[in-house]
């Protein structure tokens, strides 16, 4: 997971906004858009250690990506997790969804979305 990825995931899992979080750490959404970008600008070490704080997450798993996401969990996160694949919530639902049918429906819906698309 990239250090943007474990920074998005921190805030998310939090339940806030990037403009919410912005005004808890006081700074502009756009510099907690930067940070959540793969190519964007990382947050100096007093940001991340106030972004752990805020997000209760372990300083070490968001710096690096090693070790436990929270105090106390005993198994390691997942090396990726569905948003980072999906742009937005009708993406995650419908990946989601997805990936609960059988793979005969997964054929259909395949099919259907390659007609409505032509």
């Amino acid at each position: 997971m990239t250090h943007a990825a474990r920074i998005r995931r921190a805030r998310m899992l939090t339940g806030l906004s990037q403009a919410e979080l912005a005004a808890k750490l006081d700074l502009s959404r756009s510099a907690i858009s930067q940070w959540e970008r793969f190519t964007g600008t990382k947050p100096n070490i007093e940001h991340l250690g106030l972004l752990a704080t805020l997000c209760k997450v372990q300083f070490e798993w968001l710096s690096t990506g090693r070790g436990p996401m929270k105090l106390g969990d005993t198994h390691q996160e997942p090396a990726a997790h569905m948003a980072e694949f999906a742009f937005d919530e009708q993406e995650s639902r419908l990946l989601s969804g997805f990936r609960q049918l059988t793979g005969r429906k997964k054929d259909a819906i395949v099919d259907l979305v390659e007609r409505i698309k032509r």
